[in-house]
C-alpha cells in the first residue's frame, strides 16, 4: 500500500521575530506605564494596535509551501531483483514496470538513460532541496551522483551479485538553484572486477556547464553455486 508524506517549509525565523517585536512591545508598554508617562487605556490601545500590525507583518513575510509525494513499499522492489541481473532489474524501473526507489521519488529524479556500464540520472532542482543559505543543498549532487555510479556498477552485474558503496568522493565546483533547471548526472564504469567496482560521475546542466564531479568504490558480492 503506498505511504504518503507532507513535507512543509514553516517561516521559523519570522516566528521568531514576531515573538521578539511581542516581548519589547510588553516591555516597553509597562515601563511607560510605571513612569505614569501614559494613561493604561491609552498604553493597552497602541500596544494593542502594535500587536496587530506586528501579526500582519510577519504574516506576510512568511509563505509557507507543501508537498506531497507518494512511494511504494521499497521492501516488495528489493525483493523483485531476485534472479534478475542488474541491468533487467533496473530496465525494468526504467520501463515503469517496477515502481521508482522512494528515494527518487522524495528528491524527485529518475534514471533517464541506461546501457552496460553507463547511467544518466536527471532532476530539476527546486526549492524543496535549497539549504539555509538560499542554494540547493550539496546532498542533491551527491545523491545523484551515488545513486547514478552505483546504478553504473549494477547494471554490469549477473543475477545473483550485489553491490553496495564503500567510498564517495564529490567536488562541488559551483551550486545549483531552482533557476538552473534540468540537469543531468553522467556515470560510468572505470573498473569492475571480482570484488570491488570503480565509477566516476558529473552533474552538468543543458548547456554542459559542470556543477559537480565524482568518483566511488563499490564492494561486490558475488554469487557462489
Amino acid at each position: 500500500m503506498p505511504a504518503i508524506a507532507s513535507v512543509r517549509m514553516f517561516g521559523f525565523c519570522v516566528s521568531a521575530q514576531a515573538l521578539t517585536g511581542w516581548t519589547a512591545g510588553v516591555y516597553a508598554s509597562a515601563k511607560l506605564r510605571r513612569n505614569n508617562l501614559m494613561p493604561t487605556a491609552v498604553c493597552c490601545l497602541l500596544f494593542t494596535v502594535y500587536c496587530l500590525l506586528s501579526a500582519v507583518y510577519y504574516s506576510a513575510m512568511s509563505n509557507p509551501r507543501t508537498r506531497t509525494i507518494t512511494w511504494e513499499d521499497p521492501r516488495t522492489l528489493a525483493k523483485a531483483a531476485v534472479g534478475l541481473s542488474g541491468m533487467e532489474y533496473l530496465q525494468k524501473i526504467v520501463a515503469g514496470e517496477l515502481p521508482p526507489p522512494p528515494i527518487g521519488v522524495l528528491m524527485n529524479f529518475r534514471i533517464a538513460e541506461l546501457s552496460e556500464g553507463r547511467a544518466v540520472f536527471t532532476v530539476e532542482p527546486a526549492e524543496y532541496h535549497y539549504n539555509p543559505i538560499g542554494v540547493v543543498h550539496g546532498g542533491l549532487a551527491a545523491t545523484l551522483l551515488d545513486s547514478a555510479m552505483g546504478c553504473a556498477v549494477h547494471s554490469t552485474l549477473p543475477a545473483g551479485a550485489s553491490y553496495t558503496t564503500l567510498e564517495i568522493k564529490v567536488n562541488f565546483l559551483r551550486p545549483m538553484s531552482a533557476e538552473t533547471g534540468l540537469v543531468r548526472c553522467e556515470a560510468n564504469i572505470i573498473h569492475i572486477g571480482g570484488r570491488t567496482a570503480v565509477a566516476e560521475g558529473r552533474v552538468v546542466d543543458q548547456r554542459g556547464k559542470l556543477y559537480a564531479h565524482g568518483t566511488t568504490t563499490c564492494i561486490v558480492f558475488r554469487h557462489i553455486p
